[in-house]
This record gives C-alpha cells, sequence and structure tokens, in this order.
C-alpha cells in the first residue's frame, strides 16, 4: 500500500513530502470531502516509465510527390512538400493538440472517443522540447 497523507497533514508538510516522491516513492494524498478525489504524487521519469502509450506514426508518399504523416489513433495528419518538414509539421501538430488537450481536459477525457488520448497527450506534455517530442515519435 502506498503512503498517505490527509491533506492538511500534506498540507503542513509539503517539503518533507516533495523530497519523499524526489527519492521515487509515490505518495497519495486524501480529501475526503464527498465531491473530491485523491491525488498521487510520483516523480515525472517514473510517471514517464509506467505511460506505455506507443505513438506509430505511418507515412504516405502521394501522388503529387508530397509527404503525409499520420497518427492516427489521435486523429493527427500533416502534408509537407518533403518527409523532413512533414516531422516538423508533425511534431509541432501533436505539441498543439497536447496544450488543446490539457486546456479542454474536463471535456476531451470525458469524450469517448478522446479519453483513450491521454496516455499519449501526458507523454508528449512530458518532453522538454521538440527534439524530444520528434523522438517519442520515432524520428530521432
Amino acid at each position: 500500500m502506498l503512503q498517505e497523507f490527509k491533506f492538511s497533514d500534506a498540507r503542513k508538510n509539503l517539503t518533507a513530502i516533495i523530497d519523499q516522491v524526489q527519492t521515487n516513492l509515490p505518495i497519495v494524498i486524501r480529501r475526503r470531502k464527498n465531491s473530491e478525489k485523491d491525488s498521487l504524487l510520483i516523480p515525472t521519469d517514473m510517471l514517464n516509465e509506467l505511460i506505455s502509450a506507443e505513438f506509430k506514426p505511418k507515412f504516405f508518399k502521394e501522388d503529387d510527390g508530397t509527404v503525409t504523416l499520420a497518427i492516427e489513433l489521435l486523429g493527427l495528419a500533416v502534408n509537407a512538400a518533403d518527409k523532413n518538414k512533414a516531422v516538423s509539421a508533425l511534431v509541432d501538430e501533436v505539441i498543439e493538440y497536447a496544450k488543446e488537450y490539457m486546456e479542454n481536459r474536463v471535456l476531451y477525457y470525458n469524450s469517448s472517443n478522446r479519453k483513450t488520448h491521454l496516455p499519449y497527450i501526458l507523454k508528449i506534455l512530458l518532453c522538454d522540447n521538440k527534439v524530444q517530442v520528434k523522438e517519442l515519435l520515432g524520428f530521432a
């Protein structure tokens, strides 16, 4: 069982709790009001390891010589003059979608066709820059 703290105790001991989380010890924060959910504090590197989301972009060479890249499971696609430009555009597109998802997280997470996107969104948002997103998509 994970270590637990009541919200009021967690607030009083935040520094010590964060120190414990930093040593790879996930902690549950319990709130006991009827409408509130418990929270889990977990180091971001551990979260990144736990998320098994795997991106599988598809590559299409169009009749006009352009390149289309698509991540079908997210409903995203870009078209560009060549593969390098398409990769760059796809990186920008997934970052923008991740931001949009989080801005509308209640709506998107409760939508049957977007709920399953959350692990992919978190994986994208855990990247520090476009180079990492490009690697995440498999274009290292």
